[in-house]
C-alpha cells in the first residue's frame, strides 16, 4: 500500500466519497480556490495538507 498527499486532480474521487456518505463538499472550482488561493492558507507559516490517499501498489 502506498500513502500519498491529495492532489487537486483527486477531486472527482473525493467528491464521489462525499456523495457516497451524504457529506457536503464545495464544487471543484470552490474547493480548488480554497486550497490554492485562500489568503489564510497562502500567508500562513504552517503547512496545511489537503489530506491523504491510500493506494494499492
Amino acid at each position: 500500500m502506498k500513502i500519498r498527499e491529495v492532489q487537486i486532480e483527486d477531486y472527482i474521487q473525493i467528491k464521489e466519497l462525499h456523495d457516497k456518505y451524504n457529506l457536503k463538499i464545495l464544487d471543484k472550482v470552490g474547493w480548488s480556490k480554497f486550497w490554492l488561493q485562500d489568503p489564510c492558507m497562502k500567508n500562513s507559516q504552517n503547512t496545511f495538507h489537503m489530506g491523504w490517499v491510500a493506494e494499492e501498489n
